[in-house]
C-alpha cells in the first residue's frame, strides 16, 4: 500500500502538502495504476511516484499561469558542491507517451520503475502463410 510517509519520502516536493491532499493524490493514482504487470512489492512506490509527477505537473501548471514557471527533470548534479541543475517545464499537456512522465523528476523515477520491473507481454503474430507462398 503506498503511504503518504513513502510518497514525501519519495518525492520530496510533497513534504510541506498536506495529508488530506497527499492521500487524494496517492487515492487517483491507485485508481489509474493498475496493480498488474507491476510486481507487489514495486506498486506501492510506482504509485507514490505517479502521485508525485501528477503534483509536481499540476504544480508547474499553476505556477506557469503565474508566470512564475517551473522546473524540469535534472539535467546535471554535482557532488562536492552539491548542486542539482533542472530542465525547464512547461505546464502544456502536449507531451504524450513516456514523454509526458519524463517533464518531471517523479516522471523520470516512474519510468525507470516500469521499464526496469513490469514485463508487459507483446502480441506476437506468426505469418502461418509463409509455406503457402511461391518463390
Amino acid at each position: 500500500m503506498a503511504t503518504i510517509d513513502t510518497l514525501r519520502r519519495l518525492v520530496p516536493a510533497m513534504a510541506t502538502v498536506s495529508d488530506s491532499a497527499c492521500n487524494e493524490w496517492l487515492a487517483d493514482a491507485s485508481a489509474e495504476l493498475p496493480t498488474e504487470p507491476w510486481p507487489t512489492d514495486i506498486w506501492p512506490r510506482a504509485v507514490c511516484y505517479l502521485a508525485g509527477h501528477s503534483y509536481l505537473r499540476s504544480l508547474a501548471a499553476a505556477m506557469a499561469g503565474t508566470g512564475s514557471g517551473g522546473s524540469g527533470a535534472v539535467t546535471s548534479e554535482s557532488a562536492g558542491g552539491m548542486s542539482r541543475g533542472y530542465g525547464s517545464f512547461s505546464g502544456s499537456t502536449s507531451a504524450s507517451g513516456d514523454a509526458y512522465y519524463e517533464t518531471t523528476p517523479a516522471g523520470v523515477e516512474f519510468l525507470r520503475l516500469r521499464r526496469t520491473h513490469c514485463v508487459v507481454e507483446g502480441t506476437i503474430e506468426v505469418d502461418t502463410t509463409y509455406a503457402l507462398r511461391d518463390g
